[in-house]
This record gives C-alpha cells, sequence and structure tokens, in this order.
C-alpha cells in the first residue's frame, strides 16, 4: 500500500498514515500498541526506501518519544525502530542528529542490558552515518556483494588511516588501504539488530548537505554528558568524540575547549580500557594542534592542564604536563599572562625521585626551562593595551606579582631541586627585568626583599 502510495506520490494518504502510526499507535497507552506503532513505522520507511527523506520528521519523532518509555521492551523495539529508519533514510537522520545523540547518551546507561545492547547497534549506525559525510571527498561508491560493503574515497592517506582505524575502533568493522592512498573500506553485512543488517550503501546514501549536521547544537550536549561518572556513558562519549575528530570535514579542535575538561576528567577512570580509548583521543588532539596551532585556543585551556597538573594521579598528570609543554613551545609568549598557573604546575614536579614519576619530572624541567627563556630584556619596558581590529588586546607580559608569590611559596618547598630552580627564576628576573622587579618589590613591601 505505501509503495502504491509512493508511486502515485499521494503524499497525502502517507502522511495520514504516518499520523495515525505516529499518534495514535506509538504513543497509545498500550504497550503492545506502541511496539505495533513502531514496527509500522519501521516498516513504512524500508517502503518508501530513498522518499523516506521526505517524511523523516514523522517518522523519527513519535520513537524518539518512545525512549523515555518506562517499558524496556518498548525501548528495545524503539532501537530497532531507528536503526531501521535511519538505515533506510541515511543522511538524512542528520537533521535530528542532535536529539538522537541525547537519546543515545542516556541508552548508553540504560539499565536494562537488552536496551543496551540495542542501542550498541543503533549508535554503530549513527556513527557510520556520521563519518561517511565526506561529500566534498567522495570519488566512487560501488557494491560488492561478497566482501560486503565497499567505499572508496579519496582522502590525504594520513586522514583515511585516522577516520578508518577509528571506526575499526568503535563500531569493530574491518578497513583496508591501497597502494595509491585510496582506501577500500569492507564491513560484513549483518550488524543490525536480529535480521536486519546494513547490507548495502548507495552514492545516494551519502548525506550531501553537510550544514543538516549542526556540530555547533551538539557541543551542550556532549558537554553535559562528558561528566558523566558512569562506565557505559563514559566509553559512550570517548567513542563520540573520537569518530567527530576523525570526519574529516568536521573541525573539533575549535570545540576543544568546551571538552578539554572532561575529557582529562575521564583519563582518570579506574576502568582501564576507558583510560585507553581517552588518552588515544587526547593524543590524537595534540597531533592535530602541533600540526595547526594557529586555530587552537591555547589561553582557553591552559588553566584547565594547570588544574590537572597537580592530580595525584600519574597517567593525568604526566599528560597534563606535556600538554602544557607543547603550549609553552608552540604559542610562546601567549603563555605570559599564565606565569603564575604554570610554575606551579611544574616546580613541585623537580622533586620527585620515583621511577614512575621520572618523565614526569623531565618534562616539567622542559617546560621551566623553555618558559623562562620567554622572559627577556624587552619586558622590563612599560607596555600598553594596542588595538587590534577594533578589539583591545593588551600585549603578552608577566603578571609579575602572581609569578613572585608563587616563587616564595616554592622557596620554602622540602626538595631542593625546586629551591634551586626558584633561585634560579629570581636571579633570571633579576638580571632580564631588573626595573620592574624593583617596583614590585617596592610596592609590595619588604617581605619579598627578605624573600629574595
Amino acid at each position: 500500500m505505501v509503495k502504491d502510495f509512493s508511486a502515485t506520490k499521494n503524499t497525502l494518504q502517507i502522511t495520514k498514515l504516518l499520523k495515525v502510526l505516529g499518534q495514535d499507535f506509538a504513543l497509545s497507552q498500550n504497550p503492545n500498541t506502541r511496539k505495533g506503532g513502531l514496527i509500522g513505522l519501521a516498516a513504512i520507511a524500508v517502503a518508501l526506501g530513498k522518499e523516506s527523506s521526505l517524511y523523516i520528521g514523522d517518522l523519527i519523532h513519535p520513537i524518539l518519544a518512545c525512549f523515555a518509555d518506562s517499558d524496556p521492551l518498548v525501548r528495545y523495539y524503539a532501537c530497532e525502530s531507528l536503526y531501521n529508519v535511519s538505515k533506510v533514510a541515511r543522511g538524512s537522520v542528520l537533521v535530528h542528529f542532535t536529539d538522537i545523540f541525547s537519546v543515545l547518551s542516556k541508552l548508553a546507561a540504560d539499565p536494562d542490558q537488552k536496551v543496551r545492547s540495542g542501542s550498541e547497534h543503533l549508535d554503530k549506525l549513527m556513527k557510520v552515518t556520521v563519518a561517511l559525510r565526506i561529500e566534498n571527498h567522495l570519488s566512487t561508491l560501488g557494491w560488492d556483494s561478497n566482501p560486503g560493503l565497499l567505499i572508496t574515497v579519496k582522502l590525504s592517506k594520513t586522514r583515511l588511516t585516522h577516520l578508518f582505524s577509528c571506526l575499526a575502533n568503535v563500531c569493530g568493522q574491518k578497513w583496508r588501504a591501497d597502494a595509491k592512498g585510496w582506501a577500500c573500506a569492507t564491513t560484513p553485512a549483518g550488524i543490525g539488530l536480529g535480521t536486519h543488517a546494513l547490507d548495502h550503501l548507495s552514492t545516494t546514501d551519502i548525506v550531501t548537505e553537510s550544514a543538516s549536521f549542526d556540530l555547533v547544537g551538539l557541543m551542550p550536549h556532549l558537554r553535559k554528558k562528558i561528566y558523566s561518572n558512569n562506565t557505559f556513558a563514559r566509553q559512550f562519549i570517548i567513542s563520540w568524540v573520537s569518530v567527530l575528530d576523525a570526519v574529516p570535514d568536521i573541525d573539533l579542535i575549535i570545540f576543544l575547549p568546551e571538552i578539554l575538561d572532561g575529557l582529562f576528567r575521564i583519563l582518570e577512570d579506574p576502568n582501564k580500557e576507558i583510560q585507553k580509548m581517552c588518552d588515544t583521543v587526547l593524543n590524537e588532539f595534540l597531533r592535530s594542534i602541533k600540526k595547526d596551532p594557529s586555530r587552537v585556543k591555547f589561553d582557553e585551556m591552559i588553566n584547565i592542564l594547570i588544574t590537572h597538573s597537580q592530580s595525584p594521579d600519574e597517567l593525568l598528570q604526566f599528560t597534563a604536563i606535556t600538554w602544557i609543554k607543547e603550549f609553552v613551545q608552540l604559542s610562546g609568549r601567549k603563555m605570559l599572562p599564565f606565569a603564575s598557573g604554570i610554575l606551579t604546575a611544574v616546580l613541585p614536579c623537580l622533586s620527585y625521585d620515583t621511577d614512575s614519576r621520572r618523565n614526569i619530572k623531565e618534562t616539567a624541567k622542559a617546560v621551566n626551562f623553555t618558559f623562562m627563556k620567554l622572559v627577556t630584556e624587552g619586558d622590563d619596558k612599560e607596555t600598553f593595551p594596542v588595538e587590534v581590529v577594533g578589539d583591545v588586546m593588551e600585549e603578552e607580559q608577566l603578571d609579575l606579582p602572581s609569578l613572585v608569590d608563587v616563587l616564595t611559596k616554592h622557596l620554602h618547598h622540602t626538595s631542593v631541586a625546586t629551591k634551586v630552580s626558584v633561585l634560579r627564576w629570581i636571579y633570571h628576573l633579576y638580571i632580564k627585568i631588573p626595573t620592574k622587579v624593583q617596583t614590585s618589590i617596592c610596592t609590595r613591601g619588604g617581605n619579598k626583599c627578605v624573600m629574595i
């Protein structure tokens, strides 16, 4: 019937049918009726095929509402229904991706194991759908029924390796690249729910409207969910951050300040698998930062790193100190206003004498050495705000009073190595910026004179 309506362009009857299933059935008080409505919506999508994109709102909204159902079996049927709708509609569902993501993030921690299992299949399909948003790079696309899904895309070898490796990790798929820098990806049929499989993909299945994926709208949900303490929720979030970062036309770096703190919190998760996933994601971000530092908001992230660099967790502390080292090397004098915080992070690390913290100590020494070189004779001159493109910006300069406070505090540290480093800093400041040092001492009183 639906196929006949579609063939005759009878959109009115299709809309009426969707209304009956979506409102009278899927939202019924009877759980069995709700399940029937969900099955019916999926069946209509399958019957419509590619035309389902024209009715995507009417198809998806009732299904999304059922994910809040108190009956776990209804929630499971909702997973299966949305999976089948998404399998047919493909990129068209990305218009509603923010709502889908919000639902998936809750299902990842669902108390019912069967619901979690169903949501995992749906989650994998959504990751593939998002990852294949590469219309600008699409070269050829075909189907080979023997190995499974065959996708050929033209991207840089590095980006392909990252993208396919990411999908292999989070979706359990097999990917391979040929010697010419092209990539062929294969996935076996049968990753769907029950007998429903991701069995083919055609050229028109790839979403071509880049604007349909609202990354800006997604970020508040991602930022909120990233602070979850639930193991399944954390695994869900990390896998999605990894996929989004791997997609060539999604620039997640510019949103990194919004999720960096959450990522570092996940890094100290007691689950080793989650730790490893998070560490891999952070390493990928750091590689991207080193490759193109011009688009990185260093000043919005440095205080996050300073906070986590004081963690008792060794992996977390080492990672934070390593990021600070790269920030200092890449952004240079832009880090001078954060001198007190950076030294608060690195000076105590100079006292470490155990093998397990040796890497932290050596990295902290590198930060200290590089940062000290940023303070030059030119910093002894008076600086004034400068106007740049209509915005008032202040030149990079030391917050000397705060820096002196930090040095004073650490001069009383129990470690000889830390005290020696503090004395070297005091000497360096006297040699490079004597006028400002004297002014700061006279302004702030005699205690600093005694300290020096």
